[in-house]
C-alpha cells in the first residue's frame, strides 16, 4: 500500500512546491508593476507641480501686464480669470472625456505591463 501512496505523495509535494513558487512569482510581478506605476505617478506629479508653478508665475506676470495696459492691476487679474474661465469651459465641454479616457488607458497599460 505504501508503494501506491509514494508517487501520490511525491506528486502532492511537487504540486505544493509549484504553487509556492507560482505565488512568489506572482508577488514579485505585482511588486514590480506597482513600483513602476508608482514611479510613473510620482514623475507625473513632479511634472505637474513644475507646470503649476510655471503657470502661476506666468499668470501673475500676464495679469500685471494686462493691468498695466488697462491702467488698473485688478482689471488685469480679472482678464486672466476670464481667460482661465474660457479655457475651463472649453476643456470641460470638449476635451474632458478624451483626457479622462487617456489617463485611464495609461494607468491600465502600466498595470498590465504593455508599455
Amino acid at each position: 500500500m505504501s508503494n501506491i501512496l509514494k508517487p501520490v505523495e511525491e506528486l502532492a509535494a511537487g504540486a505544493q512546491q509549484y504553487a509556492s513558487k507560482a505565488m512568489i512569482l506572482a508577488r514579485v510581478k505585482l511588486t514590480m508593476m506597482l513600483a513602476e506605476t508608482a514611479t510613473v505617478l510620482i514623475g507625473s506629479l513632479w511634472t505637474l507641480t513644475l507646470l503649476v508653478f510655471f503657470m502661476f508665475t506666468t499668470s501673475v506676470g500676464l495679469s500685471l501686464y494686462f493691468g498695466e495696459l488697462f491702467g488698473n492691476t485688478a482689471v488685469g487679474f480679472f482678464v486672466m480669470a476670464g481667460i482661465y474661465l474660457v479655457l475651463f469651459v472649453v476643456v470641460r465641454l470638449f476635451l474632458y472625456s478624451s483626457i479622462k479616457t487617456g489617463i485611464q488607458n495609461r494607468i491600465i497599460r502600466k498595470l498590465m505591463g504593455d508599455e
